[in-house]
């Protein structure tokens, strides 16, 4: 009788085996982490670019409204006369027909005013009463708005307001005195929208062949995702034209 024989064997790793496992689990958690990191990125430069984008049109949407209402203050009398106060579109040399950089600097870039006629009582045309008229300054200004909080970089702010001493204190154009009391800014509602990010801007005007004096303004500005006090390669340009209503209105430069 052939006596039985009997194989064991054990059942495991020998310790190159788990070391290549570990390696390659490794590796394998990497690439996920890779992806997610990746994937987690795309989706905040995503949000940036979609957040910025819808900021950036809500203020250059009320700004092309301002422009294109920028004109004089001006009253009529009884007589038929109209008087007005010539109030100019100021814009900063800096970027006028250029780009301009909007960090480290604290300064306007364009100033106007935005009022309606104060109309004198005519019985005969049926205007028993005077109809006052109204003025608001309006700025665009690189920078924060209040003083106290100046030097924050990359910020634009889009201000308009009634009162005359506010406006005056950044620059801007008022009305002559005479005319103080033929309008009011009693029922203006001021207006302050900020902008985060700009990295510069440039104001155009655009004249056609046929005229002489400007017809439109254009404002672009470019929008920089920064990380820290670091640029990265993530940006937007918004633009907007503004066909301006007072075709005669005259353009200055000025410096601050």
């Amino acid at each position: 009788m052939r006596p039985s024989i009997y194989f064991s064997r054990k059942i495991g790793f020998t310790m190159v085996e788990i070391i290549m496992g570990a390696g390659i689990m490794a590796m394998l958690l990497s690439g996920i982490l890779l992806v997610f990191r990746s994937g987690s990125k795309s989706m905040e430069l995503g949000t940036w670019r979609l957040d910025s984008q819808k900021k950036a049109q809500v203020l250059m949407g009320n700004l092309r409204e301002l422009v294109e209402n920028a004109n004089y203050v001006s009253r009529m009398f009884a007589t038929g006369e109209i008087a007005s106060d010539p109030l100019p579109i100021l814009i900063n040399k800096r970027y006028k027909e250029k780009w301009g950089s909007c960090s480290d600097v604290n300064e306007p870039v364009m100033s106007f005013s935005v009022a309606t006629p104060y109309l004198a009582p005519i019985p005969e045309l049926g205007r028993t009463t005077a109809t006052m008229g109204s003025w608001s300054g309006v700025m665009l200004y690189c920078g924060k708005k209040s003083a106290s909080e100046k030097n924050k970089n990359r910020v634009i702010t889009l201000i308009r307001t009634g009162n005359k001493d506010d406006f005056a204190l950044w620059k801007g154009t008022v009305p002559n005195p005479t005319f103080s009391s033929y309008y009011t800014s009693n029922n203006l509602k001021n207006l302050s929208i900020e902008l985060n990010d700009v990295a510069s801007l440039s104001v155009k005007t655009l004249i056609p062949s046929d005229v002489k004096e400007a017809s439109s303004i254009e404002i672009t500005l470019t929008l920089v995702r920064y990380e820290g006090d670091r640029p990265t390669a993530t940006s937007l340009t918004e633009k907007t034209v503004a066909n301006l209503s007072n075709k005669g209105i005259e353009i200055k430069e000025f410096s601050p």
